[in-house]
């Protein structure tokens, strides 16, 4: 599998990637009527759901990413907040007892040990804080227009994300109660600018794919975008769970 190096195509993601709007009022609703002051988003990229997600709630974003060119754009693009380097796979660099939501959006696919990952999302929480991981399915990533397009990629991705269930054992392991989980699906007509993401590689996934693969992928979408017929579809999974207080 080729390793996506992020520093060099960070330029890219943040001309060409933003923040869901189907993501955001799917968030936003399910957390309505809570008091957040402090987010953190975890593997934040260029931050674009942070800033969106600081404004809405009128609280204080924080983020941290082991792409130092991701946090340069990032700074550059979604000023206001703060951005820190930090990997995943070690301490994240916030005191203890910090945040009231904490959160990562296509992330938990690139963590390795998931156990360290919910251990230290239940650290950094306040008390009844509350954490979401989204994430696709076996199912969301069968239905993916990137699937449909470029099906060299479902293989691989499929051995890069952690099932639904595996993410549920682990949260309750890591002592989180109230977990479940929620759906979004949405789909519309393919337009210019979301073509211009896939041509442009603003996916991971699609850079794993061979050239052959992709360059067949993008004929045959634009061929069915000039014949009207060709579709995004974006289906998500949410993984939620509040911080209960471990009994010692």
């Amino acid at each position: 599998m080729n390793k996506i190096e992020y520093n060099k195509i960070a330029k890219s993601y943040a001309k060409y990637r933003n923040a869901s709007p189907r993501i955001v009022s799917h968030v936003m609703h399910e957390l309505s009527g809570r008091q957040i002051s402090r987010i953190l988003e975890i593997g934040c990229g260029t931050a674009d759901y942070l800033a969106v997600f600081s404004k809405e709630f009128n609280a204080s974003g924080c983020g941290f990413d082991n792409s130092e060119q991701m946090l340069k754009e990032g700074d550059g693009k979604n000023p206001g907040l703060k951005l820190l380097y930090g990997e995943i796979e070690e301490k994240f660099p916030f005191n203890d007892n910090g945040f009231e939501f904490a959160y990562s959006i296509d992330v938990i696919h690139y963590v390795k040990n998931l156990k360290h990952y919910y251990d230290e999302c239940f650290r950094i929480l306040t008390a009844d804080g509350v954490t979401v991981t989204v994430t696709d399915s076996d199912e969301d990533l069968h239905n993916r227009t990137m699937t449909k397009y470029f099906p060299e990629s479902l293989r691989t991705e499929l051995q890069r994300y952690h099932s639904l269930e595996k993410i549920i054992t682990t949260m309750r392991e890591s002592g989180f109660k109230d977990i479940h989980v929620t759906h979004t699906s949405h789909q519309v007509n393919m337009t210019e600018d979301a073509f211009s993401k896939y041509k442009n590689k603003a996916y991971s996934a699609i850079r794993l794919v061979s050239e052959k693969s992709f360059e067949k992928g993008i004929r045959t979408m634009k061929k069915d975008m000039q014949n009207g017929v060709c579709k995004i579809n974006e289906n998500y999974s949410y993984v939620w769970g509040k911080k209960q207080e471990r009994i010692v």
